[in-house]
């Protein structure tokens, strides 16, 4: 429940926030200042009851960090969980499941039809996020951060 309120957050960037009354997930959520560009591509569709289908695809990704982590070690967390070999590898797996996990992680994923990765740290209550977001521009992204579709950054 809580990554795909995340998920629509996320989808904000393309108005779907602003229409859907100010969902909230249960945990705060942090919205990471930079983006990883040049990472794997993805193609992927994401699609909203009531919203245009939105056709996704490249390599540039985007960085949430959801329990209180900071966006320093979430950002490094992402570029663990997008480097090539290791995301091929996670395609292949079963489940799509990354082995063995981020060191302190309980499980980490690659969603291929919802255009992310995701590493869980259940002890803690504390995950990150990583969308691929082309081609919605960044300050896009920064400015439904800014009119309070997401927290503003704080790692």
């Amino acid at each position: 429940m809580r990554r795909a309120l995340v998920l629509i957050v996320c989808a904000g960037v393309v108005g779907v926030l602003a229409s859907s009354g100010g969902a909230r997930p249960e945990k705060d959520f942090t919205l990471c200042p930079q983006q990883i560009h040049h990472g794997p591509y993805l193609k992927w569709t994401l699609t909203i009851p009531g919203q245009a289908a939105l056709h996704l695809s490249g390599t540039t990704w985007t960085v949430v960090a959801v329990g209180g982590m900071k966006c320093s070690k979430a950002m490094t967390v992402a570029r663990w969980l997008l480097d090539k070999k290791r995301f091929a590898a996670a395609s292949k797996a079963f489940a799509n499941q990354y082995k063995p996990p981020y060191k302190g992680f309980d499980t980490c994923t690659l969603e291929r039809t919802n255009g992310q990765v995701n590493c869980y740290d259940l002890a803690k209550g504390q995950d990150v996020t990583a969308w691929q977001t082309d081609p919605v521009p960044f300050s896009r992204i920064k400015q439904i951060a800014a009119a309070g579709g997401l927290p503003t950054p704080s790692g």
